[in-house]
């Protein structure tokens, strides 16, 4: 899908992978090592891929916090060391809006930019029921030249529910807290480990 159908919204992602790096500076921000995070968004136009940059500065510790809750591998008002070892793959929910920018070849261009992270909550991973799926009413008049009978409705339920079942299987993992009070603004603190 193009970057240009992107609609603003809350949205469900995936973090497919992370890379360690080093940001060189800016008028906001002082040198400092990051983490930029690509990320797979669910839309109902369909999946858009993006990144964002995570820093590990103790201006930013708010966000980097903000993450790891979002994707439920954190909770507020516990202590612990950022789990990054369990980020590859894990879901959240955030705020997403489009942005626009004319590029080095003057032509515009768009991003997605993640603005908000949603703190982690089941409910927003939860698969769709046979029940649920009932309950929309489709007019014929919308798909006139589809005709699907009795058995063609039970193999879509029985793919949905086997895709149901996968999703249920692939939760977030839980993070165990392991009392280790090494600080993310330690000097000897690696935050990759």
């Amino acid at each position: 899908m193009s970057t240009s159908e992107f609609k603003n919204g809350e949205y469900n992602f995936t973090v497919l992978r992370y890379e360690r790096d080093k940001h060189i500076g800016s008028d906001k921000i002082r040198p400092c090592p990051k983490a930029i995070v690509y990320l797979e968004v669910e839309t109902p136009e369909g999946i858009f891929n993006t990144q964002t940059n995570l820093y590990l500065i103790s201006s930013k510790r708010k966000y980097l916090f903000n993450f790891f809750c979002c994707l439920g591998l954190l909770k507020r008002g516990e202590s612990s060391q950022m789990p990054w070892s369990k980020i590859t793959g894990a879901h959240g929910r955030a705020k997403f809006k489009r942005t626009s920018f004319i590029g080095k070849d003057n032509q515009q261009h768009y991003a997605i930019n993640l603005t908000s992270y949603i703190d982690y909550n089941d409910d927003f991973f939860k698969p769709v029921t046979k029940e649920e799926l009932i309950d929309v009413q489709i007019d014929a008049d919308d798909f006139p030249d589809v005709i699907i009978d009795d058995v063609e409705i039970e193999k879509i339920f029985a793919e949905i529910e086997s895709e149901n079942e996968e999703k249920a299987n692939d939760k977030n993992p839980t993070l165990k807290n392991d009392n280790n009070n090494v600080s993310i603004f330690d000097d000897n603190y690696d935050p990759f480990i």
